[in-house]
């Protein structure tokens, strides 16, 4: 969606993403 025109942003939001996705099933198990 967001990587054509802003990459590094996108990439970045991936990576919040992610990580923030990682901290809610750690929280849920």
């Amino acid at each position: 969606m967001w990587g054509f025109t802003f990459p590094l942003i996108d990439v970045r939001l991936m990576g919040l993403g992610g990580f923030f996705f990682g901290l809610m099933l750690a929280k849920l198990w």
